[in-house]
């Protein structure tokens, strides 16, 4: 599944951190009154072309924008009893970890080394995933910077349940557990969704999703015994939910283990950078991992600093889509959901720097790690036909396809092959593949 459109980090967040919040111990109060996630896909390529992805992907409405043109508040129902229980994905694997791991280490010995080092979170940190809660939160977070977007989010929250403080918790505080039922949200009038600071449309994918999952269309039970395909399927379906959403929700919330997000960027510009160390020495003693580019780390990935993506915007448990484009090249252009317990910071789509903005160095994570000469593999990767090493070699200078890539889906389908049925393991280390210089 490739993913062409792009998202905001405060999406892409949402994404990842929604597997981390589990189902709240003190259920509160539900509305009983009845009426009637391009989810900014940013993580995927840069597209000058007309993006391939659905029409509700392009335009989320920027709720910054929308906030004071939001209709005047609307009478809320008033709350009638206890909230069911959310259905959740329990926090288990659905296949052997250790096998994978085996599996990988085999195709190529580079995988030893960083299996050594560095954990695989999404499969190694695993927690109980409300899958309404990661996605309501990825499309709230669309198009927003991750301030924006956890104050909008607060104030949806706030709609059903006023009791709750005025003022959202910050970071490193204790957050709400509470999240409205889909139940709720669909009984709720878009007027008054758009109250909490939602755009018309924002409104509207918030509406479709929790229909979705209020009338059967949809639900925790299909999400977790889906097949990967059934699950693009049903989502997709979903306005303002783009492929790159499905293909993060699947890797960080349904820990699925064989999930290619062939439009993400930065997963593009590692696994190029990872072939070519394979077809020189040079360059293999050069390449290098860096952990603090890695999904959920610092606060300062959502202001642009060691973080990388495109249609990222999930709620803290998930990884919020960043949407906001891969406009600085440093950061790979590429949307990460950070994951369970990592941090309720999700990534967020790096922007611009210029002189008026103070760059802060990310918190440091772990050393960087680096793969030498004796790390490379026995062989090196086969290329696809057509493809050379100098080819791609130009490719990372900055010579892409004629539609902004630096790898297409089938050649990524081609070079990750050996990998299945586990690709969403090697995914997961190609986000921090870098160099010191020698291959870019």
């Amino acid at each position: 599944m490739a993913s062409t459109g792009r998202t905001t980090r405060a999406a892409a967040r949402a994404l990842v951190t929604g597997a981390t919040h589990s189902a709240p111990s003190t259920p509160k109060p539900s509305l009983k009154r009845k009426t009637s996630l391009k989810d900014n896909d940013e993580h995927a390529a840069p597209a000058k072309k007309k993006s391939t992805a659905s029409k509700f992907e392009t335009d989320a409405g920027s709720d910054e924008q929308d906030i004071n043109s939001a209709p005047a508040p609307a009478a809320i129902p008033a709350n009638t009893g206890p909230a069911p229980k959310p259905d959740v994905i329990p926090a288990t694997l659905c296949f052997d970890f250790a096998e994978a791991k085996r599996h990988l280490i085999n195709v190529d010995s580079r995988f030893e080394k960083l299996f050594s080092k560095l954990k695989c979170r999404p499969y190694q940190e695993l927690d109980a995933v409300e899958p309404f809660r990661t996605l309501a939160s990825s499309i709230l977070g669309q198009q927003i910077s991750w301030k924006a977007a956890r104050s909008i989010k607060h104030k949806f929250i706030r709609l059903f349940d006023p009791s709750l403080p005025e003022t959202c918790p910050a970071p490193g505080d204790k957050q709400i557990d509470f999240f409205p039922s889909p139940h709720a949200v669909a009984a709720m009038s878009i007027p008054c969704l758009r109250t909490a600071g939602l755009s018309a449309r924002k409104a509207e994918y918030i509406m479709d999703l929790a229909t979705r999952f209020s009338d059967g269309r949809l639900s925790t039970k299909k999400l977790a015994e889906g097949t990967d395909e059934e699950v693009y399927d049903m989502l997709i379906q979903v306005k303002g939910i783009g492929p790159w959403t499905v293909e993060m929700f699947s890797i960080f919330s349904l820990r699925r283990p064989n999930i290619l997000p062939c439009g993400d960027l930065g997963v593009q510009k590692g696994l190029l950078r990872w072939v070519l160390a394979s077809h020189s020495p040079k360059d293999a003693a050069h390449l290098k991992i860096a952990p603090e580019r890695l999904p959920g780390n610092t606060e300062e990935d959502e202001q642009g600093v060691g973080a990388s993506s495109n249609d990222s915007g999930l709620e803290t448990p998930v990884a919020s889509p960043v949407k906001e484009a891969n406009s600085d090249e440093d950061a790979d252009g590429t949307s990460i959901l950070p994951t369970p317990k990592a941090s309720t910071n999700p990534p967020v789509t790096p922007k611009k720097r210029n002189a008026k903005t103070a760059v802060i160095p990310p918190t440091p994570f772990t050393p960087s790690v680096f793969i030498g000469r004796s790390e490379a593999p026995a062989a090196p990767i086969a290329l696809p036909d057509g493809l050379t090493v100098s080819g791609l070699k130009a490719r990372l200078a900055g010579k892409k396809t004629k539609k902004g890539l630096y790898l297409t889906p089938e050649e990524m389908q081609a070079l990750t092959e050996p990998w299945a049925p586990y690709r969403s393991i090697g995914v997961w280390f190609m986000w921090s593949v870098i160099d010191d210089g020698v291959l870019s």
